[in-house]
């Protein structure tokens, strides 16, 4: 088995390059939400069935635009939605010109087009883009109040983050304070905890699963604080490092890791630099789209509400899209199944104990070592008028039973 058998998992990019010649780039990313939601296989012929005939709607409804929305993402491309990482940007454009006959149009601009992980963020903030979509901990270095969810171990699963993002209560904790103070509606996210990734300089050592087995690892992490705080915590060496510069420093072994979502590295093609994935849910990844509150409100009462019900159905398409990736795309089990990313470039996948989270826990939770986080507490609670929001989420994260499936979360507006 070789470390390179991963095209089964993505139409080619020639051939998406010719379709979207064709029809549109839109039309394409959204005939492949449409296939992927149904759960079939994206053949060339069918997507280009799917993406003609969207784009033959969209065709006949352009005229009528009242509304146009410009939204930046960063690296999201064809082979990123098809490799198991379904961000439902596509998605909320097909839908929302569906549902309002044409009265509105996205135009999703993604593949570091029109701005990256970290420049989509600074420039949805000086008014340059409508709206925008990227990691919430990336997007954070310019929106902080963002990093109110990266406390490790506040949610103890998927499913949680989910209730929360469902959850009325949670709207009013945490996108309520990013509407009022920012200027900023978040409309859904692509949830999943962050789990811990070794290198090829690990692939003979035995599988690492407690915090002792990473003493002293250099593990690539992101601008999130909270994730700096918990890996130093864990006795690991937290370096910070360019994206662009991750997968070579993991292939020559300048670092031993990196913390990530779990679906993310596969689909940005990173597993063939990777040999363990420990599966930790340190803290939330929220992929997440975000549009100005004050370029919502100038919208007529149905068209705002049509970019909400919008919002509130990709939510749920990522819901159960993403669900099915993780098992049949991306192989987010212990051993990876037959034909999935992990298993085809041998990762392997360590799932670990209620004991042997709970050391993790132990070592690096803010209930364990509460002064090691009580300056990003206190600056949250600042920006949120006092509210002691991690304790607040914290809590929330809880309401739900502990063995509840992600896909199990009952969905609800969480706006009304």
């Amino acid at each position: 088995m070789t470390k390179n058998k991963t095209s089964k998992h993505q139409i080619g990019r020639r051939k998406f390059l010719q379709l979207s010649a064709v029809y549109g780039a839109t039309s394409v990313m959204g005939a492949m939400s449409l296939i992927a939601f149904a759960g079939e296989k994206a053949t060339p012929e069918l997507l280009e069935e799917q993406a003609k005939r969207l784009a033959g709607e969209k065709a006949g409804s352009r005229k009528k635009a009242e509304v146009i929305i410009r939204m930046g993402v960063s690296g999201d491309s064809p082979s990123v939605q098809e490799r198991g990482f379904p961000t439902g940007y596509w998605e909320f454009a097909r839908d929302l010109e569906e549902r309002t006959d044409g009265r509105i149009q996205v135009q999703v601009s993604g593949g570091n087009a029109t701005c990256t992980e970290i420049t989509c963020a600074q420039r949805f903030a000086t008014g340059a883009l409508p709206a925008f979509g990227s990691s919430s901990q990336n997007a954070a270095l310019t929106y902080p109040f963002l990093s109110a969810v990266d406390f490790p171990f506040q949610f103890p699963n998927r499913a949680s983050m989910y209730h929360f993002l469902y959850s009325k209560k949670g709207d009013s904790l945490y996108r309520n304070v990013l509407r009022e103070k920012f200027d900023y509606e978040f409309l859904w996210a692509l949830p999943e905890g962050r789990a811990i990734f070794l290198g090829n300089g690990w692939k003979d050592r035995p599988n690492a699963r407690v915090p002792d087995d990473l003493r002293n690892a250099k593990i690539r992490v992101t601008a999130s604080p909270m994730g700096r705080i918990a890996l130093d915590l864990a006795g690991a060496n937290p370096i910070p490092l360019d994206w662009a510069e991750t997968y070579q420093g993991l292939n020559s072994g300048l670092i031993d890791g990196m913390e990530n979502f779990a679906s993310a590295a596969p689909a940005f093609g990173m597993t063939t630099a990777l040999s363990q994935m420990i599966n930790l849910e340190l803290f939330s990844g929220f992929e997440h789209a975000a549009i100005k509150r004050s370029f919502l409100d100038k919208l007529p009462d149905d068209l705002r509400e049509a970019v909400m019900e919008s919002a509130f159905h990709t939510q749920q398409w990522v819901q159960r899209t993403h669900d099915r990736a993780l098992t049949e795309t991306v192989g987010l089990m212990d051993p990876p199944p037959e034909g999935t990313i992990f298993h085809e470039d041998e990762v392997r996948v360590n799932i670990l104990t209620d004991a042997e989270k709970q050391e993790w826990v132990d070592r690096c939770s803010p209930e364990t070592h509460p002064a090691a986080y009580e300056e990003q507490r206190e600056r949250i609670a600042s920006i949120a008028d006092g509210v002691d929001v991690y304790r607040e989420i914290y809590d929330l994260a809880r309401e739900i039973p502990k063995d509840l499936a992600a896909i199990d979360v009952v969905p609800q507006r969480w706006w009304k």
